[in-house]
């Protein structure tokens, strides 16, 4: 399968620090400031909030904050944010039209990420330990190789392509998960780590990726969890206790469903030809 080439993960700009934003400032004029330092055009900025939304891109990488200090509300392009010393991405927009970057950042959680993302989100090579906070609803590619990630607690709903966790932590349950994923094109999971020092995403494609795009394909779940255990990977062949609680709860409602339909049928008035 194609793979993207990776993005460059190191600046080789001169360590210069962004102006710093006045915050005795009212909140519209510091979020105007922010504007006028990264060269920001076709913005909207709500007069009591502050909150920013912006038509067209927002380009942050390379910087050398450690927090977004304003807020974004709607970007309708791109936020790029990756290669920066962002420790939270609080005052990330909530809906990015474009693609989302913050990899190679200090951030160590996806809580204030944008809710919904258009095309891809990318948070490689960051200290992430799990995907809460992370989109709902990705319309591209999910990057999330190079993490701390132990716990694919907070997986996405739906994501229109591919899937990279390579060279990660994850040793236990929760790997099935993935195949629940509404509209997942492909999924990368193994340790690559002859790529580790490379910069940018690696792409691991291994046993257990061909296991899981299989299944996957064939909706074939039970042979993917014989499999996983007969190589020796017992304890990514359960579903997460997230995963099963979620079943459970739709299997109760599919039953509620059944019922109140029985009982609205057995309590109906009886049809002309009965």
């Amino acid at each position: 399968m194609a793979q993207p080439m990776p993005r460059q993960a190191y600046s080789t700009h001169e360590e210069t620090p962004e102006p710093e934003i006045d915050k005795s400032l009212p909140r519209h004029d510091q979020a105007a400031r922010f504007c006028e330092i990264y060269k920001l055009t076709n913005f909207t900025i709500d007069p009591e909030t502050g909150v920013i939304d912006v038509n067209g891109d927002v380009d942050l990488s390379f910087g050398f904050r450690e927090s977004i200090p304003v807020q974004f509300g709607k970007v309708t392009g791109n936020f790029d944010c990756h290669c920066t010393k962002l420790t939270s991405l609080k005052g990330a927009p909530y809906f990015v039209g474009g693609y989302f970057d913050c990899g190679a950042t200090s951030i160590t959680s996806l809580e204030y990420a944008p809710q919904t993302v258009n095309g891809s989100f990318l948070c490689w090579r960051t200290h992430i330990t799990s995907l809460k906070g992370s989109p709902r609803r990705i319309g591209g590619d999910f990057v999330c190789d190079n993490t701390d990630l132990t716990s694919l607690e907070g997986l996405p709903d739906s994501i229109r392509g591919y899937i990279n966790l390579s060279n990660n932590k994850i040793t236990d349950y929760g790997i099935l998960d993935l195949l629940y994923v509404s509209n997942l094109k492909y999924i990368y999971f193994d340790d690559d780590k002859d790529k580790t020092s490379v910069p940018g995403p690696s792409y691991g494609d291994g046993l257990i990726s061909k296991i899981l795009n299989k299944a996957h394909t064939s909706r074939d779940i039970a042979t993917a969890q014989k499999k996983l255990k007969l190589f020796g990977f017992e304890k990514l062949a359960d579903f997460s206790m997230e995963f099963i609680a979620k079943e459970e709860k739709h299997e109760q409602e599919v039953q509620e469903r059944a019922r109140l339909n029985a009982e609205r049928i057995a309590n109906s008035p009886p049809l002309p030809w009965d």
